[in-house]
């Protein structure tokens, strides 16, 4: 039996039994019956394992709105750059205008990756492109300001001329969101080179609803929805509305985890914040038929972990990065007695690569163990 169900059925017939009227023992009674129905009447199907593998199949490395690193996240240039050092797949992100068109950019507001203050569902597509797009070097350094807010369509269009793989980062529910990318999906046949995800499930949901030869996935990060960002864990609300907040991650987390929410969504891939990852959970993923890829992972050491020892795909801000064994890890292999370590230039090159040398040298012996037995 499912833990959840399992849940479900004792805390009904714990208060069945402390109940003190028919009536209530009844409805209470009966909750797991309709939890049950529920659950198989309304829930999607996903796409056919064929779909789904021919998608996967040949992707390692994804740029996480590109390489912003390099370039403006969410531009056409930081697109060709994260193609330029490897990547199969690229990331992005979307909004829609006040004139219903949809166009890539993270945030709701432009003030941080452009050169105004604007909300962008109070602004045309005309206004917005008088935009320029702004550069922060993660590191510091000047900032550069250049380039232009580019649209899903001229999005779409550069990843088929290119021929990269593309994930629509959907933030939030909207029914004209919804039936833009539906439709844009059956007009350019991009079943097999596009998936939607998003942190929201009624998007992978609805999206399905509209079209199930739609790729979909499901974006999760523990405690998403009360907390601003992956480092940052202020509350994202007022008191009281934050902690009803805390409650849905506490059930998001559960039903996440346990696949009863993926399995109901009808998703194929679960997209996993690099925190959160686990041998546990890619196991059980590939039986429940999903796909994980992990998001964001900027490390070369974590990004060696995810892919030779997980086997999974990730995204990362910079493909260059984690696709080269940095100097001083060589160096600290060589000094703890293991052979030396040749350089890496490709994720794909295993073969010049001592993993557990590698490993033991950079992380103490309990912390490697734990790492690759109680994952």
């Amino acid at each position: 039996m499912h833990p959840l169900w399992a849940a479900i059925l004792a805390i009904s017939l714990l208060s069945t039994l402390t109940s003190s009227t028919c009536s209530t023992r009844y409805v209470i009674s009966s909750l797991p019956l309709i939890f049950t129905a529920v659950f198989y009447l309304f829930r999607n199907s996903k796409c056919p394992p064929a779909q789904s593998m021919s998608f996967f199949t040949g992707i390692i490395i994804g740029g996480h709105r590109g390489s912003p690193w390099k370039e403006a996240e969410n531009s056409i240039e930081s697109f060709d750059s994260c193609k330029r050092d490897g990547c199969q797949l690229v990331e992005f992100d979307i909004e829609i205008t006040k004139d219903s068109i949809l166009i890539i950019m993270h945030d709701e507001t432009t003030h941080r990756t452009t050169d105004k203050q604007w909300s962008i569902r109070e602004k045309t597509l005309n206004e917005i492109k008088d935009l320029k797009l702004k550069f922060v070097p993660p590191y510091g350094g000047s900032v550069r300001v250049g380039g232009r807010v580019p649209t899903l369509s001229e999005t779409v269009d550069w990843c088929k001329k290119n021929s990269i793989k593309m994930l629509f980062d959907v933030k939030h529910f909207n029914g004209a969101v919804m039936k833009t990318i539906a439709m844009l999906f059956k007009r350019l046949r991009l079943y097999e080179t596009a998936i939607v995800s998003s942190f929201n499930p009624l998007v992978p949901y609805f999206i399905k609803r509209r079209d199930p030869r739609i790729l979909t996935g499901y974006t999760w990060r523990r405690f998403c929805f009360s907390t601003q960002a992956e480092f940052d864990f202020s509350p994202k609300r007022s008191f009281l509305w934050n902690g009803l907040m805390e409650i849905a991650d506490e059930l998001n987390n559960q039903m996440t985890a346990h696949f009863f929410l993926p399995i109901f969504l009808g998703v194929d891939m679960l997209l996993v914040n690099h925190h959160d990852l686990s041998h546990m959970l890619v196991s059980h993923a590939r039986y429940h038929g999903l796909q994980v890829v992990a998001w964001t992972t900027n490390d070369s050491i974590e990004a060696l972990w995810i892919q030779h020892y997980l086997k999974i795909p990730f995204l990362t801000d910079s493909a260059d990065t984690v696709r080269t064994i940095p100097k001083q890890i060589s160096e600290a292999s060589i000094s703890s007695g293991h052979k030396p370590l040749l350089p890496v230039q490709s994720m794909s090159d295993t073969s010049v690569i001592d993993y557990s040398a590698l490993i033991e040298s950079c992380f103490p012996r309990t912390l490697v163990y734990n790492l690759f037995t109680n994952s």
